[in-house]
């Protein structure tokens, strides 16, 4: 089309676009929003993955301990799979809001996921706290995308949100080495661990 047009357009080639793209993330505009936000989302994926996955062997493990403890059943393992369906209609609707907008989503939803995190690691009513928990971090996590893409500049975007979600893997590689140790120690040790990566990716949003 350009040629048809009269213009003599000079295309990068696609390996040298792909690698201006990322050290464009490292320029001076772009290296604070670029570290920040994948501590954001290497801590998020870290605690929203680890609950997921340690839940059943919270479970187990408090019965082994514990033999008057209620065994966990499957309806107590979906149980926070519904709070999560609702949590992320939710969070559709907030990210789009005039009133609330996307950082204070993450930012209340992150400070109410830690604090949860504590009660579920203090209070008896484990079940409740840890899927009140998990369906704040939903909502962060629905936010965080969009919100990634409103702090880059247009030519980096795309970039900048592949880069945060390829960090955000290294989380789920390294969790379960971190909670199933925890686990051993203490049943639900874990959520100390997920309190305070929720205060961290707090304080870096």
């Amino acid at each position: 089309m350009a040629k048809v047009n009269g213009y003599n357009v000079e295309f990068e080639p696609a390996h040298e676009q792909k690698l201006s793209d990322f050290i464009s993330l490292f320029s001076p505009r772009n290296i604070k929003t670029t570290l920040g936000l994948w501590g954001v989302w290497l801590m998020i994926t870290l605690t929203y993955f680890g609950m997921v996955l340690i839940l059943p062997f919270i479970f187990q493990r408090l019965k082994t301990l514990n033999p008057t403890e209620p065994k966990g059943s499957i309806a107590d393992i979906a149980f926070p799979i519904y709070f999560e369906i609702l949590a992320s209609l939710l969070a559709s609707y907030l990210v789009e809001s005039k009133y609330i907008g996307r950082r204070l989503t993450i930012c209340t939803a992150l400070f109410v996921s830690a604090f949860t995190s504590l009660l579920a690691l203090i209070k008896p009513d484990f079940l409740f706290w840890s899927t009140f928990a998990r369906a704040m971090l939903i909502i962060s996590l629905t936010a965080l995308y969009p919100f990634t893409l409103d702090l880059y500049p247009t030519p980096v975007r795309a970039s900048g949100l592949a880069y945060a979600t390829t960090i955000a893997r290294i989380g789920l590689v390294v969790m379960p080495w971190i909670v199933f140790n925890m686990v051993t120690i203490g049943p639900k040790l874990p959520y100390l661990l997920f309190m305070f990566s929720g205060c961290h990716a707090l304080d870096s949003v």
